[in-house]
């Protein structure tokens, strides 16, 4: 058996405005053609991407970790959750139609630790530690939803670098 796989990549400052919602926030997910691709009836996998660099201060397009934070969870709760015209519908919803959920803390070479495991257990860490609301309100809607069953609905967390880049 085979499918196909489209891969879309949505911005964080299409979440942020998404997040800000009202009109201007509408505009700015559909204008990326999120509402469309996330609405459909094709079955996906959501990987949400946290930037370590914030915690060392190498990025500064996000103000703060606080600040990415709650844009992640008001997109989970308020977006993803919905059926994209703002009213609850749980079988008509983005993570109604999900099959998994990721996590991955990009940057990890700033972690100070060569070894691939000790990364994933350190952005586990970071996760937990840094991202705890948002991290229990994944969950929870991993197990509302039925998503990752076989690890517990519990999302996969992952550390991602490139590696220096000179």
């Amino acid at each position: 058996k085979s499918n196909q796989l489209t891969f879309v990549e949505l911005g964080g400052e299409a979440f942020r405005r998404a997040a800000e919602g009202g009109r201007r926030g509408r505009d700015a997910w559909e204008n990326v053609g999120a509402a469309d691709l996330l609405n459909s009836n094709n079955k996906k996998m959501l990987v949400f991407i946290l930037d370590y660099g914030i915690n060392q201060g190498v990025n500064d397009r996000c103000r703060s970790e606080t600040e990415q934070a709650q844009i992640l969870e008001t997109m989970l709760t308020a977006v993803l959750d919905r059926d994209g015209t703002g009213m609850e519908n749980r079988r008509g919803c983005t993570l109604s139609k999900t099959d998994s959920v990721a996590v991955v803390v990009t940057k990890s070479d700033l972690m100070g630790e060569d070894d691939h495991e000790r990364r994933d257990k350190l952005a586990m860490e970071y996760v937990k530690n840094r991202f705890s609301n948002f991290m229990n309100t994944l969950t929870e809607k991993c197990r509302e939803y039925g998503i990752n069953s076989r690890v517990g609905y519990a999302p996969y967390v992952m550390a991602f670098s490139l590696g220096k880049l000179f």
